[in-house]
Formats: C-alpha cells, structure tokens, sequence
C-alpha cells in the first residue's frame, strides 16, 4: 500500500482512456549454459504484456517537460511516450510493438516514483 494509490489509479485510467493499447516485450537477458562457452548465450522467451501508451512527439515544450522529469540530461529519440504503473519492471532492452506492427525500440526510461512505488513512466523510443 502507496500513500499515491489514487495518482496510480488516476494515471492508469487516463493513459488507458486516452493512450493506445500496444503489446511491451520484455526481452529477459540471456545467461551463458556454460562458463567456458560465453558466446553461447541462452535465455528464456520474450514476454508480451498489453499495456496502454500515450505517445508524443518531441517538440520543444515537450523536452522541456521531459528535462524537468528526469533531471538534466534528455536522451535524443524520435518520439516519447507516457504508460502508467505496471506489474513487471520495464527495461530499456525490451521493445513495444504498436497495433500495426511497427517495432519501436526504446531510448532510455525515466520513472516517477516518490516513495518508491512506480507512479508514471517516461519512455523515449527510437524508430
């Protein structure tokens, strides 16, 4: 239990309303079967997991935002975009998969979370 349970449920009903609902691949990362075969990487499957997104395009004000949110530095992408609370750990590694196909690989992840309970995710993606 959060004290911003109601900013959690608030930011999943608006993203959900006003977002795109797209598939997020978590791509686990891969451990090598044999220690003296590094090269020879093995992992488990990619995981979809259907989520809702904002998407936005990186105009100035919109940087500006982003700047204020994650501090000083901006990660340079084609487009960012908005997703609420989720029940899995996003990682820059994975990739989101929008209603036509397109494949969006993602630049860097910023995440608000005061107390330490994810609140809203900052995604900046690279075509």
């Amino acid at each position: 239990m959060t004290v911003y349970t109601r900013q959690i449920e608030t930011a999943i009903r608006l993203i959900k309303a006003k977002g795109a609902e797209v598939t997020w691949r978590s791509i686990p990362d891969g451990v090598a079967a044999d220690p003296n075969k590094p090269w020879e990487v093995t992992g488990a499957a990619p995981v979809d997991h259907t989520v809702s997104i904002v998407f936005l395009p990186l105009t100035r004000l919109n940087m500006e935002f982003m700047r204020l949110l994650a501090g000083t530095e901006i990660q340079i992408g084609d487009f960012y975009g908005l997703m609420a609370s989720v029940d899995f750990t996003p990682a820059p590694t994975d990739v989101v998969i929008d209603g036509t196909g397109m494949v969006c690989r993602i630049s860097a992840i910023d995440v608000l979370k005061p107390d330490g309970t994810p609140i809203l995710y900052t995604i900046v993606f690279k075509l």
